[in-house]
């Protein structure tokens, strides 16, 4: 290859574009830029971008999408951002691609997600539901490491109004990880990530998740921890 790319660049290029059309996994992706290396330019960021208006599966649609956002390309974050609201969650046949949307954001463009997020849970509470379950399964704990601090008490309250928590049942107990229990977890790395923060931002997010969740006093111990973490930070 290395030979191709010194007296046939244009060959080595065509060669990299047939092989991740012919089998379009973001890894393929991703290894014909390396091999090109500096053969790899914004042209061939093109050709692939283009290939999200030939009808892709959506293998191909989540490879392409998410090898070009790992790159920064502005097209792709707009393509994303336009298939992810609260319709096409809803929406049976739009869903996959949708949500593969949310968690490719979620990994490079979380404050973009952070409103589409807003969006969908002002706008439509079963999208809501459907979105922040698949997170919470997915890619949400990733995403929220991210959030500033009042982000992060947003969410805690959007998971708690959306997915409120369940009992769990004894077959639940015994057996895998419900969807119910992925939301449960989620809400705990939440609390957990603010607790031990040691910031007044932190300490005041935790402050209005007690006064609006006052009947959870574990809440209320986990504020006076984020306290204890701000005085330990002075």
């Amino acid at each position: 290859m290395e030979r191709v790319r010194e007296i046939a660049p244009d060959v080595a290029r065509s060669t990299a574009i047939t092989e991740f059309i012919q089998r379009p996994t973001q890894w393929r992706i991703e290894r014909a830029r390396h091999r090109l290396g500096s053969l790899w330019d914004a042209s061939m960021d093109g050709t692939l971008f283009a290939q999200l208006t030939a009808n892709p599966s959506t293998e191909h649609v989540l490879a392409v999408v998410g090898d070009l956002l790992a790159h920064d390309h502005a097209g792709a974050l707009d393509w994303a951002t336009s298939r992810l609201n609260a319709e096409s969650i809803r929406d049976d046949e739009r869903r996959e691609v949708s949500l593969g949307m949310a968690d490719i954001l979620a990994r490079h463009a979380p404050a973009t997600l952070w409103t589409l997020a807003s969006n969908t849970v002002a706008s439509d509470q079963e999208a809501a539901k459907l979105l922040l379950g698949h997170l919470a399964h997915e890619s949400g704990s990733g995403w929220s490491s991210h959030l500033e601090p009042g982000q992060l008490g947003e969410l805690f309250a959007w998971l708690h109004r959306c997915l409120p928590p369940q009992p769990e049942t004894p077959p639940e107990r015994r057996g895998a990880v419900s969807p119910a229990m992925h939301v449960s977890f989620w809400r705990s790395r939440i609390l957990e990530q603010l607790a031990s923060a040691g910031t007044h931002a932190a300490v005041e997010a935790m402050s209005r998740l007690e006064q609006e969740f006052d009947e959870y006093v574990w809440i209320r111990s986990m504020r006076h921890r984020a306290q204890e973490e701000l005085r330990r930070a002075l």
